[in-house]
């Protein structure tokens, strides 16, 4: 999420006409989709350590079928970011 405190992405799912919504409000990421009643929310630094779990598991898989992905700059830097996290 940006920096800023009222940042807002929505991401569709057109084939499926379903969405997620992801709202910060200050230190807290507030989760919704019309596809479970269930909100979640999570501070900011949760949500952070989080997302940089799930990209370090998703490059680890991609580099065991593409090697060669590791040298695309958006990629080594992504996973730079990622080391230090478990």
């Amino acid at each position: 999420m940006c920096r800023s405190d009222d940042s807002a992405y929505s991401y569709n799912f057109t084939e499926l006409d379903q969405w997620v919504s992801l709202r910060r409000n200050g230190d807290e990421v507030r989760i919704e989709c019309n596809f479970a009643q269930q909100v979640l929310t999570a501070s900011v630094s949760e949500f952070s350590h989080a997302v940089h779990l799930v990209a370090k598991r998703e490059i680890q898989k991609l580099e065991c079928e593409y090697s060669e992905m590791s040298m695309h700059p958006v990629v080594s830097d992504l996973w730079s970011k990622c080391q230090d996290i478990e």
